[in-house]
């Protein structure tokens, strides 16, 4: 990969050299950094001067780009992992149970306690996994809300027809 000194700054780029391209464009992008397109007769003195006249602004756009966080990693329901619950993380534990044929997830003592059958490889188990949690966290957001309103409704003195949010 290509680098270019400018003050005290090295900028690494790709190079995608074009035939029949009669300018260059510099891009600078969040994952994929900064990528100048040339003409493929230019030599590297002139993209080097095209450059020194862009180093101002490439710097400019890449800082401010560096200001986003990266997505965080895709979680592969691991025993070190943690999933956040009501404002806090709280560690997984994850365990095979020859006796059930699908995924398991209970919240016991301050751990999601998650059991996946045998019978599924460490491939499988990850979409297996996410499903179950999500219907573990629609259920408990139901009885959670369903709690509050019936609290609320009780100091606001109003007559519910209807507790289920269902």
């Amino acid at each position: 990969m290509p680098t270019f000194q400018f003050g005290k700054t090295a900028i690494e780029y790709t190079l995608q050299q074009v035939k029949g391209k009669e300018d260059i464009s510099i891009v600078v992008e969040w994952m994929e950094g900064v990528t100048v397109v040339a003409p493929d007769h230019l030599v590297q003195e002139e993209i080097n001067r095209v450059l020194r006249k862009k180093a101002t602004w490439i710097l400019d756009k890449w800082n401010s780009l560096n200001k986003i966080k990266r997505p965080p990693a895709p979680l592969e329901f691991v025993s070190v992992e943690k999933l956040p619950y009501l404002g806090r993380y709280y560690r997984i534990k994850v365990k095979q149970n020859q006796d059930i044929d699908k995924v398991k997830v209970l919240f016991h003592q301050g751990k999601f306690h998650i059991e996946t059958p045998t019978s599924a490889d460490d491939i499988e188990h990850v979409p297996m996994i996410r499903e179950a949690l999500k219907s573990w966290y629609i259920q408990r957001a139901q009885v959670k809300a369903e709690e509050r309103v019936k609290r609320y409704a009780q100091r606001l003195g109003l007559l519910l027809e209807c507790t289920s949010l269902t």
